[in-house]
């Protein structure tokens, strides 16, 4: 059986791990799967993953197997992938990551070099990000694969909610982690006390300085299986993000009988259409939000409206048992293509670039695994030829001192 791994930063809460297991556990299927964890002491929640065969391993207890395939899933752990021996490696990515860092950020540039340069395969899970990394970041458009993310059906769908509310009364939700700035949540709770609107807030992390007295309650890592008990328990999800993949969050709240506002996010239009399931109003617009907000906690016709449809667009959407097959093909695609031949060459100039190889002397084994490579450029073999007879030249020395 063909072993497949991903590369993780940490077992933590989060919609993108939620992702990866998901993938995790279909493959599981047909392959041997491991996730292979960067920080195994940081975050570990196992009850994401339902199947109990995939192998969860950190980085140290991983780097002497051999893999078939090894994905990265988040742009810093591209640079984690020579550690580990494998016939071809590929990025599962669900967001523009550049975006999360300031344009004069070095780590905007780092992203790019691996993304357009390394000859990497990509899986996207939005059409957007596929459109952008051809058109933009001018990626071949063979190496880019979409495969959209499913919805648990039995899951998400209406459900007796977790806290009750009276009857006629618009409860917001606000999901998301206060720390998190490109998800604008201390904005986004600042305009529901201002316009004197109930809400509830979901998160992986509460900051309780943002909460005002209209909140009806805050609860913090709830188990993904009783998310849509708090979905339910909401007309409205107000989810005012800058920075998106696939944009989850909306659909799940539409799966339950509810609706959403949102901004102009990329992503949004993969199902959101504005004024029919959904209100979507243009990027940072503080004051349309309020307007909106206000509007629908006094119309409740529209609102009724809005959710209804939205209900139709969530069961409309593919289910992860639907995409259970595009997930193996674009797997078989990347084992059997003959793309990404030039990674290691081209992730060893990525070290050069930026460095790596002379601040990377972590251990032995990390720095053995990028000598490896280094090795292979015959510029970089003459360096490291005269660097080694220079040490030797000096440990000769050492040895008459002593």
């Amino acid at each position: 059986m063909k072993r497949v791994a991903f590369l993780v930063d940490s077992m933590g809460i989060s919609g993108g791990n939620h992702i990866i297991y998901k993938w995790a556990e279909m493959l599981s299927k047909s392959y041997e799967v491991s996730i292979l964890v960067k920080q195994p002491k940081l975050g570990l929640n196992l009850h994401f993953i339902k199947e109990k065969s995939l192998n969860i391993l950190s980085y140290e207890e991983a780097q002497d197997r051999e893999y078939d395939l090894v994905f990265a899933t988040w742009w810093e752990t591209l640079k984690d992938l020579i550690l580990f021996q494998a016939g071809q490696y590929a990025f599962l990515m669900q967001s523009l990551e550049s975006c999360f860092y300031s344009s004069d950020d070095i780590r905007q540039s780092q992203f790019q070099f691996l993304t357009e340069k390394t000859d990497i395969q990509i899986v996207t899970i939005a059409s957007w990000l596929k459109n952008f990394l051809v058109d933009v970041g001018r990626v071949n458009p063979d190496r880019v694969q979409v495969v959209k993310n499913g919805i648990d059906k039995k899951l998400w769908a209406p459900t007796p909610p977790a806290i009750e509310k009276k009857t006629g009364q618009v409860r917001f939700m606000v999901e998301g982690p206060g720390g998190v700035e490109f998800k604008h949540i201390k904005e986004t709770i600042a305009i529901l006390e201002e316009e004197k609107l109930n809400y509830i807030w979901v998160s992986s992390s509460i900051q309780k300085s943002y909460i005002g007295k209209y909140c009806e309650g805050y609860f913090e890592k709830v188990p993904y299986q009783e998310m849509p008990r708090y979905y339910s328990s909401c007309d409205v999800l107000l989810k005012l993000s800058s920075i998106e993949g696939m944009f989850g969050p909306p659909l799940e709240m539409m799966s339950t009988g509810g609706t959403a506002v949102v901004w102009d996010v990329y992503g949004s239009d993969e199902y959101v259409c504005n004024g029919v399931n959904a209100i979507k109003l243009p990027m940072y617009s503080k004051s349309s939000v309020a307007s909106a907000l206000r509007y629908l906690s006094q119309n409740s016709e529209k609102l009724n409206d809005l959710k209804k449809n939205a209900l139709e667009s969530a069961k409309n959407w593919c289910s992860w048992e639907e995409q259970e097959s595009k997930v193996l093909k674009a797997v078989e695609t990347i084992l059997s293509s003959s793309a990404g031949v030039g990674f290691y060459k081209n992730i060893a100039l990525f070290y050069r670039e930026y460095s790596y190889a002379g601040s990377l002397p972590i251990d032995v084994q990390v720095y053995n695994e990028i000598r490896k490579i280094l090795i292979r450029s015959s510029i970089l073999k003459k360096v490291l030829k005269t660097v080694f007879v220079c040490l030797f030249y000096v440990k000769m020395k050492l040895k008459k001192v002593f």
